[in-house]
């Protein structure tokens, strides 16, 4: 199914408005080791845009009760990996808010490396601080992105 520019645009907006960029340290069900993960969200109280977005992306949709003060049901859109990467190229020319977090996400992706067996290497100790460093790198953008005086 192709995708029309405007719907990429509106993909974009919608998630400068209500997505976020994060790298997670999470264990691997394979190896068992740690490893670093991307991870792109999008929560909203409609899930008729995360629908749209889901159907040219993939990843998932999970459904949450209505919690604490808040009445309202909402759904949460996410996806890792290369879908993510995906995604976020095809968005970051529309986004202005999270312009800084995509370029860090973009950084991050790059450095992910294959073996020649198409399997993964295990991580050198500099390739593990670089990743920490990224995760600490989108933290702190994605801080400033709601922090910081215009």
């Amino acid at each position: 199914m192709k995708i029309k520019k405007e719907q990429i645009a509106y993909f974009g907006g919608y998630f400068d408005g209500e997505g976020s960029i994060s790298i997670a340290k999470v264990k691997s069900n394979k190896s068992k080791r740690f490893i670093y993960r991307l991870f792109v969200g999008i929560g909203s109280s409609n899930n008729l845009p995360l629908l749209e977005i889901y159907k040219f992306f993939g990843g998932g949709i999970q459904y949450r009760k209505p919690r604490g003060i808040s009445k309202l049901h909402s759904w949460q859109f996410q996806i890792t990996g290369i879908k993510a990467l995906c995604f976020l190229k095809k968005i970051y020319p529309y986004c202005l808010i999270k312009k800084k977090p995509i370029e860090v996400a973009f950084k991050f992706r790059r450095i992910i490396r294959k073996n020649r067996m198409g399997g993964f290497k295990p991580l050198t100790k500099k390739e593990l601080n670089k990743r920490q460093e990224l995760k600490k790198l989108i933290e702190t953008v994605n801080e400033n992105n709601y922090t910081r005086p215009n």
